[in-house]
């Protein structure tokens, strides 16, 4: 195993959240011209708001038993490692994770946490709507997050993990057992940043276990 709300200027496409501008003021002193150079710093406001959708691992079948109860499989619990192990080594600084109530979305949540860094580093909730509500449900849950989590892992379930991907990024094909996408977005707030429908995609995770 391993913000803030309120109003702001969004940086246009490739302009930094914040930068330095330099300007020339010519001012009329008798027959002269004084030229003044004034170099400020411009505040966008805005966040850049990173979204994890994480496909929980390859989960047992139970005979009998309940779907929510599911376990991971050793392969699932391998899976979940991996993809754990490669978002690390992106660098997020994840300051939130949820996931279902499924035991399955949950055991995910542990081994990516314990994988993210030390214990606590990052906060953990659980959400019921994850595991039996559709993509509504989904948008409505994290444009409730605080602004101050500017990079959240969401763990949960197909259909809804899929159809969600393809409808911020306007295309993405459906998630596998495991797999994850990290999206990204300029925003004042998480509640602004789910009425995008065009986040950027920023990495595509494919867990690497051995068949």
């Amino acid at each position: 195993s391993c913000g803030r709300v309120g109003h702001c200027r969004h940086p246009t496409k490739g302009e930094s959240r914040s930068k330095r501008v330099g300007f020339l003021l010519f001012t009329p002193l008798s027959a002269h011209k004084l030229v003044f150079s004034v170099t400020f710093v411009v505040e966008t406001g805005a966040l850049l708001i990173k979204l994890v959708l994480m496909r929980h691992g390859e989960a047992a079948h139970l005979a009998g038993g309940l779907d929510h109860d599911r376990p991971l499989t050793q392969r699932g619990r391998e899976q979940a490692d991996s993809t754990a192990s490669q978002l690390r080594a992106m660098d997020l600084n994840v300051g939130l994770i949820l996931t279902s109530t499924a035991r399955r979305a949950r055991e995910t949540g542990d081994h990516v946490q314990d994988c993210l860094g030390p214990e606590g580093s990052s906060s953990r909730e659980q959400k019921a709507s994850f595991y039996y509500e559709g993509l509504e449900s989904l948008v409505s849950q994290l444009a409730q997050m605080d602004s101050a989590y500017q990079s959240v892992v969401a763990i949960g379930h197909n259909p809804t993990w899929s159809v969600a991907a393809q409808a911020l990024t306007g295309g993405f094909r459906g998630l596998k057992t495991g797999e994850c996408v990290v999206l990204t977005t300029d925003a004042c707030s998480w509640e602004e940043a789910m009425t995008d429908t065009n986040w950027a995609l920023e990495a595509y995770i494919s867990p690497t276990v051995v068949p």
